[in-house]
């Protein structure tokens, strides 16, 4: 498609594939990283500020890490989403790209000249420019 000066679109479907792929994955980590952690700490005594204030900065973390897992689920249905439109796009592109050039190289002309002076008929008839077959007929 470059050839013909159409901009080809430079999205890697491999590397879209991988990422997308990857990011679910990455949710569930996230999701369950946050949440060993946190099921293994004991509420502590609330005579300790200090352990108290640990804790609950730690049980905090279940809503930010909740929402990048959330966020990377999605990261990864977008690009998947992309991916596919990326693909039907160049399926498109090839849909009407190729059959056009296909014309083009296919195309044949034919000419036919009447003269006045001779009264003959003559039948050119060429294939990408070049003459494959001429005849004359005579009225």
């Amino acid at each position: 498609m470059e050839a013909v000066g159409a901009p080809v679109p430079n999205a890697d479907m491999g590397k879209l594939s991988t990422t997308g792929a990857a990011w679910a994955p990455l949710g569930t980590a996230l999701t369950e990283a946050v949440q060993s952690v946190i099921a293994q700490v004991r509420r502590p005594d609330p005579s300790l500020p200090d352990a108290t204030a640990f804790y609950s900065k730690l049980t905090s973390l279940s809503g930010p890490g909740e929402a990048l897992s959330t966020d990377a689920v999605e990261l990864g249905s977008l690009t998947e989403q992309f991916a596919l439109a990326t693909y039907g796009m160049r399926a498109g592109i090839a849909e009407e790209i190729y059959p056009a050039a296909a014309d083009v190289q296919m195309s044949v002309t034919v000419n036919i000249q009447v003269t006045k002076v001779t009264g003959a008929a003559g039948v050119a008839i060429s294939k990408n420019g070049y003459q494959a077959t001429s005849a004359s007929f005579w009225s």
